[in-house]
């Protein structure tokens, strides 16, 4: 049976005959919303200003914290943060993990979400999470460590550039302190760098 807060896009789209238009605050059995799912499906930009229209929360959170930002960061829909951060979403929402949408985008190799968020209002790109790792630690682990892509998996191996990508632009973000502390940041990652790739880091 589909409760009140399992409902569609459809659903609001043309509302219920007979009910109310339904609320794009409501929430599903893991805390999302609406903009949760079309974030997250980097649906077209009219679909979010739509929902902004219609007064919907651009910070709520699911069960884990995460932000309607969180997910679009985490896909590498740059269209999508780029319309919510212009909207004022808020970039510095943690979940709690204590990670910001930057470290997802960090970790997934999406260099252009990275360069966005790095610039907007609140944004800290040496925060920590709540294990100290910082989104450079995300970028660089998921460069060292080559996990295999499940065969049902719809989403792609991250690239070794893409990654090298977004160190980059971390580092002209701040992520190092200063330019000299570069080498020692990249050592403190504790990660078992491939010596060719280590390497390529430095020469960023």
């Amino acid at each position: 049976m589909r409760t009140r807060s399992d409902f569609k896009f459809g659903d609001f789209l043309r509302g219920r005959r007979g009910a109310p238009t339904v609320d794009p605050n409501n929430k599903d059995r893991s805390g999302r919303t609406l903009l949760h799912r079309v974030a997250g499906w980097g649906q077209p930009i009219t679909f979010i200003s739509l929902l902004k229209d219609n007064e919907v929360d651009l910070d709520s959170t699911e069960e884990l914290g995460c932000s309607a930002l969180h997910f679009a960061a985490s896909n590498g829909y740059s269209h999508v943060v780029a319309h919510l951060l212009k909207s004022w979403a808020l970039a510095s929402t943690e979940d709690i993990s204590g990670r910001q949408a930057i470290w997802y985008a960090a970790q997934n190799g999406h260099s252009e979400v990275v360069k966005l968020l790095s610039s907007a209002l609140g944004i800290d790109v040496r925060a920590a999470d709540c294990q100290g790792r910082t989104p450079l630690h995300a970028a660089a682990a998921a460069l060292a460590v080559e996990a295999p892509v499940a065969k049902n998996s719809a989403r792609p191996p991250v690239s070794e550039e893409a990654q090298i990508e977004c160190i980059r632009v971390l580092l002209a973000a701040g992520a190092a302190k200063k330019k000299t502390c570069k080498a020692m940041s990249l050592r403190k990652l504790h990660i078992a760098q491939p010596s060719r790739l280590y390497c390529r880091l430095l020469r960023i």
